[in-house]
């Protein structure tokens, strides 16, 4: 069966590219509408122009960043909680928006 939609959940930017890079490329490529969810960094960073940059070359779309802080670089979010530090509810709440909007399917 073929891939349609296919959308990938990361917790940093760059685990897109240095994880999954080939398999985003690869679908995206052959048709199937293909997207990235970051958890980290806010997107007014350095990191999310990069994030932005590596998405056009694999085909996956505008960067789609939940925009909390990597616990190991607070700076990396200024004002917003560490990842590792935010309820489990609002995490869930705030991937399933992201879920129901680019909506993936496989058939």
């Amino acid at each position: 069966m073929e891939l349609s939609s296919l959308l990938a959940v990361f917790g940093h930017p760059d685990d897109e590219s240095l994880a999954a890079g080939g398999v985003l490329a690869q679908h995206a490529a052959a048709g199937a509408r293909t997207a990235v969810v970051t958890a980290t960094w806010a997107p007014t960073t350095q990191r999310a122009a990069e994030l932005a940059d590596a998405l056009r070359v694999l085909g996956a779309g505008e960067p789609r960043m939940l925009g909390y802080a990597d616990a190991k670089v607070p700076d990396s979010a200024p004002g917003r909680p560490r990842w590792c530090d935010v309820p489990m509810d609002e995490a869930v709440h705030r991937l399933v928006a992201e879920i129901r909007e680019f909506r993936p399917e496989a058939r």
